[in-house]
């Protein structure tokens, strides 16, 4: 497996690479500090890449297809947390004062792909998916609910106009609404969206 460790802070970055080396010689592990030049094809050889919140923003993203990225937390707000595993579909995240029998297990649950998480964060990301179906249910009316079911069924405007016995003018009047209330610009990202909605 190959594994790189990418800090802001060289000191940090070949520490954590001496740490990982003694411990797992089946691992290939490089260090990179992130603040000195580089070339974008330098993050293309790696299985896993650890690194810290500053530093996630300079991985290309197509990297996050290829190899699995396990971040450090050096502190991150718990809203924080839960956007990195919603938005930048990070593999994990460890804590900054775990051993390295510990780091060494979250690199390898991370390469087999599965996810690296703490209890707390966990039940962050249930609670807001749970709470973000409630509140998406509850903010639409009877006739713009309605209009949702048609659209995920696959109905155009016209057919549900007629089903409705609405006109097609207040059909697309009822879906700009829905539209601006899910911060949507298209059917296509409704759809998206209605697979979550509880409705």
């Amino acid at each position: 497996m190959h594994v790189l460790i990418a800090f802001g802070n060289q000191v940090v970055s070949h520490a954590i690479r001496e740490l990982i080396d003694k411990a797992n010689r089946e691992y290939n592990v490089e260090s990179l500090c992130t603040t000195k030049p580089f070339s974008e094809n330098v993050w293309n050889k790696f299985d896993v890449i650890l690194t810290d919140y500053l530093t996630l923003a300079k991985i290309p993203k197509e990297r996050f297809d290829h190899c699995k990225v396990l971040v450090m937390d050096t502190g991150l707000e718990q809203e924080t947390v839960v956007s990195l595993f919603l938005t930048e579909k990070i593999a994990g995240l460890i804590s900054a004062d775990a051993d390295v029998a510990t780091l060494s297990k979250a690199i390898n649950v991370v390469h087999n792909g599965e996810l690296w998480i703490n209890n707390a964060t966990l039940k962050s990301l249930l609670n807001r998916t749970i709470t973000r179906k409630v509140k998406n249910s509850a903010k639409f009316t009877e006739r713009e609910t309605a209009i949702i079911r048609l659209v995920r069924e696959g109905y155009r405007n016209k057919e549900i106009a007629d089903f409705l016995n609405i006109s097609e003018q207040t059909v697309k009047s009822h879906l700009n609404r829905v539209f601006k209330k899910l911060d949507v610009s298209s059917r296509t990202e409704l759809l998206t969206h209605a697979k979550e909605l509880a409705l």
